[in-house]
């Protein structure tokens, strides 16, 4: 139904992570949040997770909270609705290339041109992914199965879908290793 919840890594920005979530099919794009990791993000291991509860969203990076975002702020009185992620979601993992998109925005956000050449590679390792979900009587623990990651250079698609919809979500709490 067009929620999403992002951590992206921009190839331009090799020491930052960004935050981001989107509602009901609404881009706005004005709600991303960046994070210096203080380190090549291409070039190490960190640990990402994202605690997606009923109340918040808490992004985390190896184990410190790097963004917030309550349920009760994002509020809208003009739609009476809360533009908040609440619908059945997915876990995916991608490489993609934003620069070459052909959406200015999207080019000048990722970097254009986006350098290609014959012997180019892009690659994206991951090296562990965990889902834990909480649950209650209606929506009881799952631990969906994970495809395993493609040999790269490859795009990687892991992928999970919970069993069960998620409204309001349950507490599932992804955490990938990224390389």
């Amino acid at each position: 139904t067009g929620d999403e919840i992002d951590f992206e890594w921009v190839g331009k920005s090799p020491n930052e992570v960004q935050t981001n979530f989107y509602f009901n099919n609404v881009l706005d794009y004005t709600k991303m949040v960046p994070y210096n990791v203080g380190g090549n993000t291409a070039a190490e291991y960190h640990d990402y997770t994202i605690d997606w509860s009923p109340e918040a969203l808490v992004w985390l990076v190896d184990g410190k909270v790097i963004r917030t975002v309550n349920r009760k702020d994002t509020f809208n009185p003009a739609t009476n609705t809360y533009a908040y992620p609440t619908s059945k979601s997915r876990i995916a993992f991608s490489i993609w290339d934003g620069g070459n998109s052909g959406a200015q925005g999207t080019q000048e956000w990722s970097g254009y041109p986006t350098p290609w050449g014959a012997n180019t590679m892009y690659q994206m390792l991951v090296d562990s992914v965990q889902i834990s979900c909480g649950g209650d009587a209606t929506h009881p623990p799952t631990t969906p199965p994970v495809t395993p990651p493609v040999t790269p250079p490859s795009s990687v698609y892991p992928t999970a879908v919970p069993s069960s919809p998620v409204t309001p979500p349950q507490k599932c709490i992804p955490r990938p290793k990224y390389y």
